[in-house]
């Protein structure tokens, strides 16, 4: 069965039983000759089985379980049969009865009364059962996809029932047994739905939802038991009446203390105290309400046969239906709250506006001598542009007393929900702006989990932040499927409303990934920055439209907030790396070496030009002390730029300074140098270096390199450039354990040139994507060397 022909199937159930209670009270109100006799048919004869408390039959001397055997005259066994000859007589006549006790036959003379409604009591049992309906009948109009709902329905109906049909007085006519037939098998049924109700509400028990087939269980039972009274008809009751009714009222007294003991442990299992605050209302309306039923009215009612214990029993039954009704509208049960809301503002603007219209005439009337002024057009004319510029205005301030008193919870909500609107606009940095989001999220909307995603400004992905901002962030991949529909629909996404189709199946998946029921986009410009994800309400609760909108508005806000959070973190991050650029380059500066050493035969020019404001890139002379004709020569590059580049070069410079200083040989001062770096640098830093040492007294150049370009060296009588030869192992300093390096060693000629670089020089290339390293130095070489000659 679809959805809607189910539900239309379940108001039709309604509807049906709102007509069989109407017709049961317009009956009431119908005079006809009654005599207070309540019979059915028992083996062959109409036998009496109660008689109302002074009714004419109770007057006459009648008993239950006689059997009556003729009235005015004509034969009777049926109670059809009695009911035709009593509606030929009148009202106040006084007719004899054959009537028949144990072995005894004799007459007695009835005088016949009104079947009419006389008591005040059957007024209080029908109105008590119409706001039994109506309290149920609107549950379920706002929550029909609810089986609780429908559930709560179908019980409030089976009170209506009971209390408008079983409860009224009995007669011999069809539509006394049509309704008293329709009462009694509300009363059969209404101990299942009863349970069954307080079973699933406020949501399933464990144990229900593992074993569905105990609702069978539930139900059968009542058809079992109904045999008992549909045999009623054809057994005689008359030395044990109560047996006829054990089989309904013991399934009522069964089932209601099931019931109430099932709502009690729910009660008390809530950790929840908003749940707690709800369900207690409800508890202290069934308590009240029920338990004298149970007592008074089933249990001394039928043992005593007295009505009087029953009306004292139904008379704090309305605290069930009260209290549903206060729990709904005061802490928004079952999410019905903002048609209510409306529908009670609205309603009391009206009635004030209508009052204020009844005392102005009324006024006017009183003090004008004539009635000219009241009976004139202009009149309603002035009063409708009052109505309309006093509504709004008068609405409003009706709202917020609604709301203060009603919907204090929904109040309170609203306005944080203004106040995170408002406050966020004034955090700029990002951090604190989310963890200012998602406390305030997570404490206003009760929800089991908040997270926010946040778009990389390389917009490679979206990282996304829990309660922790602090923690590394997880991210969502620029093509997932939720990021796909976000920046396609650019509406929330509500979990619960995805069907469970093949093409949803990856949204879902990254849905429960970030455990997220509700998902808000956040958008900058028509683009999607970032989302909102919330878990499920703590309260067993589902969000409601007007949760959304409200979240809608400030996801707008928080767009806002972010983008402006991100834009003042870029900007205070770029002002932060221009200022440690800035400390680099002058530490870069500062360490690099201003005057060049002398030693004899030895011209020396250098310039640094770095690729970006701070490079890696070092050199340095080291005199020889002892030697003034002998100098170390060092040139290197750090693998790391800025402020970590430079600590490390400031290092490196002064580690290899120290060693060569100690050390005589190429090899062994980057060995050494080697083991004092290693484990000294960052992760995946390193260092390349060339370390030369010249001696100007036998005119050679012996050195080692470490992963370095070599130098170009251009000798005096030859027109070509060409690389120093390079050494067996080239490894950069620091990545790996140090080992022994190998050195060469080159004889030099007045004249000849070296020049020294590093890997800027290699890596620049040209349009078209050559590299110039090799002929560029060869040509440099050529034109120092001319520069020189002229010189």
């Amino acid at each position: 069965m679809t959805f809607q022909k189910r539900k239309y199937s379940i108001l039709a159930i309604g509807l049906f039983a709102l007509a069989i209670a109407g017709l049961s009270i317009a009956d009431m109100f119908f005079q006809k000759p009654y005599d207070g006799i309540a019979s059915s048919y028992t083996k062959g004869n109409l036998a009496i089985t109660e008689i109302t408390p002074k009714s004419p039959a109770a007057q006459a001397g009648l008993k239950p379980g006689d059997l009556i055997l003729g009235i005015a005259h004509q034969i009777v066994k049926f109670p059809s049969d009695a009911g035709r000859v009593l509606m030929k007589q009148k009202i106040g006549k006084t007719i004899s009865y054959l009537i028949q006790r144990d072995k005894r036959i004799f007459t007695i003379a009835l005088k016949l009364g009104k079947y009419r409604l006389v008591s005040a009591s059957y007024y209080y049992y029908a109105i008590i059962g119409l706001i039994f309906f109506l309290v149920g009948l609107f549950v379920f109009l706002f929550k029909p996809e609810d089986p609780a709902a429908t559930l709560f329905f179908l019980m409030n109906t089976s009170f209506f029932l009971f209390l408008v049909c079983s409860l009224r007085p009995y007669s011999y006519y069809w539509v006394d047994w049509f309704v008293h037939s329709a009462g009694t098998f509300s009363l059969f049924l209404l101990p299942a739905f009863f349970l069954h109700f307080f079973l699933i509400f406020p949501e399933p028990k464990p144990w229900i939802s593992k074993n569905p087939k105990i609702l069978y269980l539930i139900y059968s039972l009542p058809a079992l038991l109904f045999l008992p009274n549909f045999l009623s008809y054809f057994i005689k009751f008359s030395s044990q009446p109560f047996l006829k009714y054990w089989p309904s009222w013991g399934l009522l007294v069964l089932y209601f203390t099931l019931g109430i003991f099932s709502f009690i442990h729910t009660f008390l299992q809530a950790k929840d105290h908003h749940i707690r605050r709800k369900l207690r209302v409800i508890l202290w309306g069934i308590i009240l309400g029920l338990v004298p039923f149970i007592i008074f009215g089933v249990i001394l009612g039928s043992l005593l046969q007295n009505s009087q214990y029953l009306l004292v029993g139904v008379i704090p039954m309305v605290f069930v239906p009260l209290s549903f009704a206060y729990a709904i509208i005061r802490f928004q049960l079952m999410d019905i709250d903002i048609w209510i809301n409306k529908s009670v503002v609205y309603t009391l603007t009206t009635f004030i506006i209508s009052l204020f219209y009844v005392i102005l005439i009324a006024t006017l009337d009183a003090f004008t001598s004539s009635r000219r002024l009241t009976n004139s057009p202009v009149l309603p004319f002035v009063l409708a542009l009052l109505i309309v510029y006093f509504f709004n205005p008068l609405r409003d301030r009706i709202q917020t007393l609604v709301d203060r008193t009603f919907f204090k919870e929904r109040y309170d909500y609203r306005k944080t929900m203004d106040e995170i609107s408002e406050a966020i606009i004034s955090i700029l940095r990002l951090d604190e702006l989310l963890r200012f989001l998602i406390n305030k999220l997570r404490d206003t909307l009760r929800v089991s989990h908040v997270s926010i995603s946040v778009k990389n400004p390389n917009g490679s992905n979206f990282q996304v932040f829990s309660e922790d901002v602090d923690d590394d962030p997880g991210s969502i991949g620029a093509g997932s499927a939720l990021i796909r529909v976000l920046s396609q629909q650019r509406v929330p996404i509500l979990k619960s409303n995805l069907a469970n189709l093949p093409e949803n199946r990856k949204l879902i998946n990254d849905l429960s990934a970030l455990n997220s029921e509700l998902t808000i986009p956040l958008l900058y410009e028509n683009h999607l920055i970032g989302s909102i994800q919330l878990g499920a309400r703590l309260e067993n609760a589902s969000f409601t439209k007007e949760d959304i909108q409200l979240l809608k508005t400030l996801a707008n806000q928080t767009a806002i907030a972010v983008e402006n959070a991100t834009l003042h973190q870029q900007l205070t991050h770029q002002a932060e790396i221009t200022r440690d650029l800035k400390i680099a380059s002058e530490m870069q500066d500062h360490l690099l070496p201003k005057t060049h050493p002398s030693i004899p035969g030895v011209e020396i020019l250098s310039h640094t030009i770095p690729a970006q404001e701070v490079g890696g890139d070092f050199y340095d002379f080291i005199e020889m002390a002892g030697n003034s004709h002998q100098m170390g020569i060092t040139i290197g590059d750090v693998s790391a730029k800025s402020i970590s580049g430079a600590i490390a070069m400031v290092a490196a410079k002064e580690i290899i300074h120290s060693e060569a200083r100690d050390h005589h040989t190429p090899s062994l001062v980057l060995k050494e140098s080697s083991e004092r770096l290693y484990g000294l640098l960052e992760k995946n830093m390193f260092v390349t270096l060339f370390y030369g040492l010249l001696d100007m007294n036998d005119f050679s150049l012996r050195y080692s390199c470490a992963g370095h370009p070599l130098p170009f060296i251009l000798r005096t009588k030859d027109a070509a450039a060409f690389q120093l030869p390079r050494t067996d192992v080239r490894f950069p300093l620091g990545p790996i354990r140090p080992f022994r390096y190998d050195e060469k060693y080159i004889s030099l000629k007045d004249g000849d040139i070296i020049f020294f670089y590093t890997d800027g020089l290699v890596e620049a290339m040209n349009r078209k994507g050559d590299f110039l390293a090799m002929p560029l130095c060869r040509r440099f070489c050529r034109k120092i060397r001319a520069v020189h000659c002229k010189s």
